[in-house]
């Protein structure tokens, strides 16, 4: 655990479009949610499995080491995986708004006006210094805070790329109110383009607009139509004719958009009727219930050991992240352990070359 005392630390990076970053977001929160690391893994890879690998895996626990050895102590949880909306300025009698999204905001409990701001980065590669710094999605937090929150005095900010290391970065009062000039200047430009209609792109699933914009529906409902033409039996696409891969590879990649987009409105509204008041969300049609998972502690493995004698061996599985997640920063003794294990063939790996 690290203590945070008065260092800060940064912002946001270039390529979201990426399905680990979104499994360790998500991996994280469930940690917060009360899971153990294994658990939260084996319910990602359930959420991802399509697009999380074997090597992603022990990525994956090794990033969540990582986050729980930089996770700060003598502060409390203000906000995590939060979107947040703030007025930023009235267009001819209507209130525009700054929407954003918090991974985790936390305020100090010796000091209550200090505040600490963390963005987490899976990127496989690393922004420098200055980029962080001159980061606009971050500066315009720092902003956004102190609007939503006005008893914060003091904000640290830290872009924690988690392959490489924590960048601080702050702000001061100047600098707040340049940010919020330049947001406001840009929303206007957007306002007065009379051509700039919205369109579908690869960015469309970080979008603060996405659950309100008809394009991602539009495009839906047409990935729909086009799959029932690539195969208007029924049948799995695979099935058809290999010449007309390039056609196939170019929908991929529009319908992994459009599952992005599908998975976030979902997302976003059942993440409000978690929040509704219960007599409304019961008027919807919902229903919050209590739920459980069966977990082994290690006496009750203890005690199926004894029932089942060696059968036991053939029902627990091994695995490459929990022993080195058991074992930690000790590589010797995970080394010794490891090399007791042997290689079994598994299906070859897809993966698209670099150009």
């Amino acid at each position: 655990m690290k203590r945070w005392t008065e260092e800060g630390q940064a912002p946001e990076s270039t390529n979201p479009n990426n399905a680990y970053g979104s499994a360790i977001h998500y991996a994280i929160a469930l940690t917060e949610e009360g899971y153990t690391d294994a658990e939260a893994i084996d319910l990602t890879v359930e959420k991802f499995g399509r697009w999380i690998g074997p090597d992603e895996m022990e990525v994956l626990a090794l990033d969540l080491e990582t986050f729980h050895e930089r996770d700060y102590v003598g502060v409390k949880t203000v906000a995590s995986e939060d979107n947040l909306k703030v007025p930023l300025f009235v267009h001819n009698g209507v209130q525009i708004y700054y929407r954003f999204t918090l991974d985790r905001l936390y305020q100090r409990i010796d000091a209550p006006a200090s505040f600490l701001h963390i963005d987490y980065k899976s990127s496989a590669h690393k922004q420098s210094d200055e980029e962080v710094h001159k980061n606009p999605q971050l500066w315009s937090y720092n902003w956004a805070i102190h609007e939503y929150w006005p008893e914060c005095e003091d904000l640290h900010q830290s872009y924690d790329q988690l392959k490489f290391g924590v960048v601080p970065t702050r702000k001061n009062a100047e600098q707040r109110a340049q940010i919020k000039k330049w947001l406001i200047t840009q929303v206007k430009a957007i306002l007065k383009a009379e051509d700039v209609n919205p369109s579908f792109n690869q960015w469309c699933p970080w979008c603060p607009l996405m659950e309100s914009c008809s394009e991602p529906k539009r495009t839906a409902e047409f990935a729909q139509t086009r799959i029932a033409e690539l195969a208007p039996d029924g049948s799995d696409v695979s099935s058809l004719a290999a010449g007309d891969m390039e056609t196939y590879l170019a929908d991929m990649y529009l319908f992994e958009t459009v599952r992005k987009c599908i998975e976030r409105y979902e997302k976003s509204v059942k993440g409000v009727l978690r929040e509704l008041p219960t007599e409304r969300r019961q008027q919807l049609g919902w229903g919050l219930f209590p739920s459980s998972r069966d977990v082994w502690s290690a006496q009750a493995l203890v005690e199926v050991y004894r029932e089942l004698g060696p059968d036991f061996f053939l029902l627990v599985k091994m695995t490459k992240t929990n022993i080195q997640r058991f074992f930690g920063k000790d590589k010797a003794a995970t080394d010794r352990v490891l090399r007791h294990s042997t290689k079994e063939d598994a299906s070859p790996r897809l993966t698209k070359l670099k150009t």
